[in-house]
This record gives structure tokens, C-alpha cells and sequence, in this order.
């Protein structure tokens, strides 16, 4: 399953980011602890190494360093959301409100990528709606582990299954749907996913993790 036997650490990110020409110049600590990265234009930011791993990239060459509330909500104009809190930056959550007046928080970065309301976003390809109650869960395969949300434990667990041995670690039930939702999205900013390829795991692959961080993941659930 090509790099998820591989320790954490500053080899394995530079590994990871040698197509992209970025480059961990800082000390690596943990996935979740802000480090220094530097471009090919010589640009250096600070960034969580997992956050970089996942897709973003330097603030500098996006634009993003550029920001403000008043831009942002100009990008946003035709999409009906608007940020209504104060902007820090792209990487800090704020508040925005949709047409339909729904308020909540978010990564501006996510956002302006094409992140929506969530109360207003049609159930998920999987099926999962936040209309009925929900669970989140973690399973361990061999090599890596996945999290997720599903309304269907036992059916999504079964789908699992047939992807090959599993463990489910954690399983939790949350009478509003809103809860696992929120917190996969938690979840995947703090630590990121795509641990493993497609190849490796066609249903759910976005969301798995290198093993080892296993236990950090379920100290952060409610």
C-alpha cells in the first residue's frame, strides 16, 4: 500500500510534497504542530505539516496572504454567503451566514474553495443526511486507520468489511446529525486523510490516517 508503513517525519512529508516543490525546511514535532515550509520562490510560512499534506500550499503564490474580510465577501457575493465575524486568516475558523440566514463556522480557506452551508447542502454521495441522527466512527484496517459518519452503522460497517479486515475502534451516536458531520470536518482539518490511494480503499479513502495517530483522533471526540 505504497508509503502508509512509512514513520511520521520530516523524510516522509518532504517525500510526500516532491512533486509539488515544497519543501518542510522547519522541525517536524507531530502532524498537528506548526512548522515552517518553504516554495521554489523562496516564500516560508508557517503551517500544521497535515494541512500541507492534504493540498494547501503557499499563501504567498495563492493570494491568500492578500485577504481581508471585505475581498473575501467579494468573492462570495454571488454565492450568497457572507463572512460575518472578523477575518484573522485562512486557517483560523470564522462565521458566515447564508441567504437563508443559517449561521456557522468555518475555515475561510474551505469556503472559498466551495464549501457551503451545511444546513443547506444536499446529503453527501454516501447517503449521509443531518436531518436524522448520526455516528462517527473510527476503524483500524491493516497499516491504517479510517474515520467517518454514517445514519447506517451496521450497513456502513458491512461495506467495510468487505474492503478487508477491519476493527472498529470508536463508534459514536449523536441525536443531531450535525454533530458527526461537523466533527469529520474537524477531523480532516486537524489531521488531514489520504493516507492511502484509491487503489487501497475505493470507498472512503479521503478520510484515512497513518496508525500511529489513532489515539490523538479519539481524545478530540465530545
Amino acid at each position: 500500500m505504497g508509503s502508509k508503513n512509512k514513520p511520521l517525519g520530516k523524510q516522509f512529508v518532504n517525500e510526500q510534497l516532491s512533486t509539488r516543490s515544497i519543501m518542510l525546511v522547519g522541525e517536524y514535532v507531530n502532524a498537528n504542530t506548526k512548522t515552517l515550509f518553504q516554495c521554489k520562490d523562496g516564500h516560508t510560512w508557517s503551517s500544521i505539516p497535515s494541512n500541507v499534506l492534504r493540498g494547501s500550499g503557499c499563501p504567498s503564490c495563492a493570494g491568500l496572504a492578500k485577504l481581508s474580510k471585505d475581498i473575501i465577501n467579494d468573492r462570495l457575493r454571488d454565492r450568497d454567503i457572507e463572512l460575518i465575524s472578523e477575518y484573522t486568516s485562512v486557517n483560523d475558523r470564522s462565521l458566515f451566514r447564508c441567504k437563508c440566514g443559517h449561521i456557522w463556522d468555518a475555515l475561510p480557506c474551505k469556503i472559498l474553495e466551495g464549501c457551503i452551508c451545511p444546513k443547506c447542502r444536499p446529503p453527501s454521495i454516501s447517503g449521509y443526511s443531518t436531518q436524522r441522527p448520526g455516528y462517527f466512527y473510527v476503524v483500524e484496517f491493516n497499516g491504517f486507520i479510517k474515520y467517518g459518519i454514517t445514519n447506517s452503522p451496521r450497513s456502513r460497517m458491512q461495506t467495510h468489511r468487505r474492503n478487508g479486515m477491519i476493527r472498529v475502534v470508536e463508534q459514536r451516536y449523536y441525536e443531531d446529525g450535525e454533530i458527526p458531520k461537523r466533527l469529520e470536518e474537524q477531523i480532516s482539518t486537524k489531521f488531514g486523510g489520504k493516507f492511502v490511494s484509491k487503489d487501497d480503499l475505493k470507498d472512503g479513502w479521503t478520510e484515512t490516517l497513518h496508525p500511529d495517530l489513532l489515539e490523538t483522533v479519539i481524545s478530540t471526540l465530545p
